[in-house]
């Protein structure tokens, strides 16, 4: 998963398809079928001709060791390909209940945390008296895929613009919040693209203000050095939150889930697509959750460690100046050459990420995953030569 805007512009269709032999009156007529709103979107994409070292999507450089990988593969050797997967992921279920400290009733699962997103934003989407569409409320700049989805849905966005340090400006989500009523307020923490976790007296302030809409706090990057956000959920009863396999090793997984009270698990589970969850990452999820843990916890503490290394290096370049971070992944601000940069690294071998002019904040930073020692030392030499 990325942020900021997506990273290419088309018109939906797939690269080659051309709908000419629909004629002109045939196309008008098919395209006025469409949701109102989503000429305004782009289709997300991903670089054509990724570069050999990827530090551009936040994703864990460690894959697994030998002895993990054979014990998937012996798990998943043995799978019935022929048959559906259980709907309700029950063994995964458990041991996610187990590892988060909840009970299995309060768990909605999803195809990565965007379909659980997705899962929320179409259920809680009645509009308010007076309203002719649910308003869906997020931090600016933030993970962008609560607005695309939610723009794909036919809900109302508002965004809030974060402070000059990128902390939550409290007061104006509060004035935000009295003049639009939202129904979902997204609060990722630690934030992406930024990297900073959000005061919890001010996520709390929020949450308080808002007590007839869900507040959702997305811990994506929580094993990072986020603060844990148990007892903020158990103390409020309009407070969701959201977790990833993705970030700490596992995002081919896309296995995502929401902690929920249980009457609103209830409602989701409504509208959660049956057999959403393939099999073979049920079963990997489930052992990663468990026997393999130790695995992915050493992974983090690794991630966690190049970090300090790799920011303290990112200062002594000249021109690079990162941003602090409780993530696993480093926003630098390099000034208006950020374009150029980019793509001199990538032509190199090495992919950052770039938001380009589509956010006036981020366009002159650029992104960095913190990667293997190796990894990092290959970017840190590249900034230096730049």
């Amino acid at each position: 998963m990325s942020d900021g805007r997506p990273a290419g512009v088309n018109d939906g269709r797939p690269a080659g398809v051309n709908d000419d032999r629909l004629g002109g009156h045939g196309m008008d007529r098919l395209r006025g079928l469409l949701r109102p709103g989503l000429e305004a979107l782009h289709a997300y994409e991903t670089p054509a001709a990724p570069a050999a070292i990827r530090l551009d999507a936040n994703e864990s450089p460690w894959p697994l060791p030998a002895e993990a990988r054979a014990r998937v593969q012996a798990a998943l050797a043995t799978l019935p390909l022929h048959r559906y997967p259980d709907p309700r992921a029950t063994e995964l279920r458990h041991a996610l209940a187990a590892h988060t400290g909840t009970s299995p009733e309060r768990l909605v699962l999803g195809v990565g945390s965007d379909e659980v997103i997705q899962i929320l934003q179409t259920a809680l989407a009645r509009p308010r008296p007076g309203h002719a569409r649910a308003v869906v409320m997020v931090p600016d700049p933030t993970f962008s895929m609560y607005g695309i989805i939610a723009q794909g849905q036919g809900l109302d966005v508002v965004r809030v613009p974060l402070d000059a340090h990128f902390q939550l400006d409290v007061a104006a989500f509060e004035r935000a919040i009295a003049l639009h009523r939202p129904n979902l307020i997204f609060l990722a923490t630690p934030n992406n693209p930024t990297g900073n976790a959000f005061d919890v007296d001010s996520l709390t302030s929020i949450v308080r203000a808002a007590p007839d809409a869900v507040v959702v706090l997305d811990e994506a990057y929580g094993a990072f050095g986020g603060r844990p956000l148990a007892a903020l959920a158990d103390a409020h009863d309009n407070v969701v939150l959201l977790g990833t396999l993705s970030k700490i090793g596992l995002a081919s997984l896309r296995v995502g889930w929401a902690r929920v009270p249980s009457w609103l698990a209830l409602e989701l589970e409504k509208v959660r697509l049956t057999y959403n969850l393939p099999l073979p990452s049920q079963v990997v999820a489930t052992l990663a959750l468990g026997p393999l843990w130790p695995v992915f916890a050493g992974h983090v503490e690794a991630i966690v460690a190049e970090r300090a290394r790799f920011i303290a290096a990112l200062r002594g370049i000249p021109g690079v100046h990162p941003l602090p971070t409780d993530a696993n992944f480093v926003l630098c601000h390099v000034g208006e050459r950020a374009p150029s940069l980019a793509a001199a690294l990538h032509a190199g071998g090495i992919q950052v990420r770039a938001f380009g002019a589509g956010h006036p904040r981020l366009a002159q930073h650029l992104r960095f995953t913190v990667g293997t020692p190796a990894e990092d030392d290959a970017l840190l030499g590249a900034l230096a030569r730049a």
